[in-house]
């Protein structure tokens, strides 16, 4: 797609003084197609005084920084990681948390087994629960631990198909995602 180079090009418009140019520019660096990008968008989100450009770019370093491209599970939870530090609304961290389902490894779970116990983060929280949990090598490994965190979600889970996926996963069965007609 062009690199570093054409990062920093586009970097140099969301950084413009013209508004219009700006969003433009923060738009375009949020749909790259890998991470390549998301170091910009975090300078911007951490530089920007303007709450609407920060909320773009925010959403943006997140969706790409969760890309499933060359990059591995734990740079990617490394990346949630990072925008939970520097989330400041209520939806920026459930984003985060939607978001680190991406990243399959044990660790993801543990980074957001405490949102279980937050009203405002618990449901979201149990959907990125199972959808890690979907995934045998991440799952199989780490059985006891992941019995335990699914019985949790089994109780606190308000959607029947979550609940479902985990009474499966600690049964050692698999899931298979409705087809869409």
């Amino acid at each position: 797609m062009g690199g570093k180079t054409l990062v920093n090009f586009v970097g140099g418009i969301a950084a413009s003084d013209d508004p219009a140019r700006r969003r433009i520019g923060i738009d375009a660096l949020s749909k790259w197609p890998d991470a390549t990008a998301a170091d910009k968008l975090l300078e911007i989100v951490n530089k920007t005084t303007d709450p609407a450009e920060r909320h773009q770019a925010f959403q943006g370093f997140v969706k790409i920084s969760a890309a499933r491209d060359n990059r591995n599970d734990k740079q990617r939870l490394d990346s949630m990681k990072e925008a939970m530090k520097i989330a400041k609304t209520a939806e920026e961290k459930s984003t985060v948390i939607n978001r680190t389902r991406t990243a399959y490894d044990v660790e993801a779970v543990r980074f957001v087994l405490p949102y279980l116990d937050e009203p405002d983060y618990a449901q979201i929280t149990c959907e990125t629960i199972v959808e890690i949990a979907h995934h045998r090598q991440v799952r199989d490994p780490n059985k006891a631990e992941f019995d335990t965190i699914l019985d949790k979600v089994i109780e606190i889970s308000k959607d029947s198909v979550v609940v479902d996926r985990a009474q499966r996963y600690k049964r050692g069965e698999t899931w298979e995602r409705p087809r869409r007609s």
